[in-house]
């Protein structure tokens, strides 16, 4: 059919195809439209094409929708396409749509049916715990390979301090010290009095008092000065000696203040209790040079351990 508004095919329900483009037909076409309009609200669309646009001659094509009603909308309406109820039940349980069901028992049984989806889902997605890994057996507390040295070593008045050093004839090498010596200076006192450190490994000086000082280290036997730098209340200052011996600890700022250093890459090193006594554990067996400083003194001997326990005494 054609109408009086120009070369177009009118479908019959008011509107004219003209060129790809829908059109309203005169009152009539106008009031389809607004009947349309309200069907695509409520109702939506269908994907099928018109029997009508197939009679006249035309093809439907990819993306072009037809009312629900039969009719065409308007051109530029995009509509989604209309979900037909019989596919809905289809892809639902048939339960949920038995007459004589009512609203809330469909919605009662949609819920139970949910939470065993879920359930199920849960129980197919966890996983296996892998078993407990066997805790191996503590292992038992061996015996120390080290015996013990007990000696005695001549007495020095004046409470001097007496230090005895063990060092290996061979060359031996020791594990690290665990812990850094540390001298600290409090109530303008430098402590302790003798501090042992190891050779080629870090010490450190602190300033726990309430006043400025400096810490002044001078090698005693060639004189050399190895640092001399100022702390702050509450700073530190590590160090490394690289030659052993004795060293002597000074402050500027206080003459009064004063300490002795003793360096050595041997662990073995001690000092001798009022008696003379002294003594050495886990030493592994071996021979040792034994070096004993007692005032101006300077004693050796030779030692040789062999079992658990080594007597010895350096006169």
């Amino acid at each position: 059919m054609r109408n009086n508004q120009g070369n177009g095919v009118d479908g019959g329900n008011g509107f004219t195809q003209r060129n790809g483009a829908t059109e309203p037909n005169g009152a009539f076409g106008r009031r389809n439209a607004k009947r349309n309009a309200e069907r695509v609200r409520r109702v939506g669309l269908r994907s099928r094409p018109s029997r009508r646009w197939k009679a006249a001659g035309h093809e439907s094509r990819p993306g072009e929708w037809r009312l629900a009603s039969g009719g065409f909308p308007p051109h530029g309406w995009r509509c989604a396409p209309r979900v037909e109820p019989e596919a809905l039940r289809s892809s639902v349980s048939p339960c949920l749509f038995l007459p004589g069901v009512s609203a809330n028992a469909r919605a009662l049984l949609l819920g139970v049916l949910c939470v065993l989806c879920g359930y199920l889902f849960a129980g197919c997605s966890k996983e296996t715990p892998p078993p407990p890994a066997a805790v191996a057996p503590a292992p038992a507390a061996s015996a120390s390979a080290g015996g013990r040295i007990v000696g005695t070593v001549p007495r020095v008045a004046n409470a001097i301090l007496v230090v005895v050093v063990l060092e290996p004839k061979t060359p031996h090498e020791y594990p690290l010290q665990i812990e850094k010596p540390v001298m600290d200076q409090v109530s303008a006192t430098f402590g302790p009095a003798m501090l042992f450190v190891r050779t080629g490994q870090p010490s450190e000086f602190r300033n726990s008092d309430d006043t400025l000082h400096n810490v002044h280290v001078t090698h005693e036997e060639t004189r050399e000065p190895q640092f001399n730098v100022a702390i702050p209340t509450g700073e530190t200052y590590e160090y490394t000696f690289k030659r052993d011996g004795f060293y002597h600890v000074g402050c500027d700022i206080h003459p009064s203040m004063s300490a002795e250093i003793f360096a050595s890459a041997s662990p073995y090193v001690t000092t001798a209790d009022g008696e003379g006594g002294f003594t050495f554990d886990d030493v592994p067996p071996g021979a040792y040079a034994m070096t004993v400083y007692a005032g101006a003194r300077r004693l050796q001997r030779d030692v040789e351990v062999k079992g658990a326990l080594t007597q010895v005494a350096v006169e």
